[in-house]
């Protein structure tokens, strides 16, 4: 069975410290989410390579699915004669939630030669850098790593970069099956998923972009769920301004939920799915959440109470 696509993506840290400087706090900290889109034709006759980073996770998934499906229908994005409509693309994969409560949300797609193809919002120049650099030595991260630290030397610069990363969701999909491992870590524990799906009836084949918005949804309804437990926590304990727009995040971020679960309700409508350890239930998540953040409000609590 042919691999159509497989891939991983990957959450950092970077810290960039000024060796030279007395200064503790000379410290630049990026945080990104690395996912590599490499896409090739049915008939193996074209294909073409991407890196998308974003600043958060399922968004950055979402357009490699909207990338594969258009480069499986349209062949090469980058040599068309007709540009590639990015802006309507990044609007398809932004929900109103998103947009509403996310101004500040930014996305970057390289090519295989490290150059910036299509972006929104303000990007880091740093892994503009690492992504420019990785590409013109072995084209991979850790060259554009070490190159960039050879370029901040080489100009001068005392600087020493820290790199921390984990691999927060795995794909393999194949014609007829694939599987999704899914481990994103928190603050207090790491919530792990993992399912595997096939075709219903022989002979249909997997439909990778609706897969891959499913893994998606099931990222983003998990980080949701932590958001929106310890959000409803701390309005109930009156540590929420009543209609502010913290409060309008916390009731919207419960209805996103439910629409997220819609989502993977429309792969498991398409196709067999099975789960390990089991399907996530994302109202027990939310309610685990908001029994966790009690002990860590407390204090804040104890604060305003005092207060009067």
């Amino acid at each position: 069975m042919k691999t159509l696509y497989k891939s991983s993506l990957t959450r950092e840290k970077f810290v960039v410290k000024d060796v030279a400087s007395a200064n503790p706090d000379a410290v630049l900290v990026e945080y990104s989410n690395r996912l590599e889109l490499n896409l090739i034709t049915p008939d193996g006759d074209a294909h073409e390579d991407f890196v998308i980073r974003c600043q958060n996770m399922h968004v950055c998934v979402r357009l490699a699915a909207k990338m594969y499906a258009s480069f499986r229908v349209g062949g090469p994005i980058m040599n068309r004669p007709e540009r590639y409509r990015w802006e309507e693309a990044f609007a398809a994969v932004t929900s109103e939630y998103e947009r509403r409560f996310n101004p500040a949300l930014w996305i970057a797609v390289y090519t295989s030669t490290g150059k910036l193809a299509f972006s929104h919002g303000d990007n880091p120049v740093l892994v503009d850098v690492i992504e420019m650099l990785g590409a013109k030595t072995d084209g991979t991260q850790t060259g554009g790593l070490s190159s960039t630290r050879g370029a901040l030397e080489a100009a001068g610069k005392q600087v020493d970069i820290e790199h921390d990363s984990n691999i927060a969701l795995s794909l393999n999909l194949e014609t007829f099956k694939g599987s999704v491992a899914i481990e994103v870590m928190g603050e207090e524990r790491a919530t792990s998923l993992r399912f595997n799906v096939s075709q219903k009836e022989a002979g249909q084949e997997l439909n990778i972009p609706l897969v891959m918005n499913a893994a998606a949804a099931a990222l983003e309804a998990i980080e949701l769920c932590h958001y929106a437990g310890y959000g409803e926590q701390k309005r109930a304990m009156n540590l929420v301004i009543p209609k502010s727009d913290e409060e309008n995040q916390i009731e919207a971020a419960a209805g996103r939920i439910n629409g997220l679960d819609g989502e993977i309700r429309t792969m498991e409508g398409a196709f067999t799915v099975s789960y390990r350890p089991e399907r996530p239930d994302f109202a027990e998540m939310k309610s685990e959440a908001f029994a966790a953040a009690h002990e860590s409000l407390a204090a804040e609590h104890q604060q305003l109470q005092a207060e009067g």
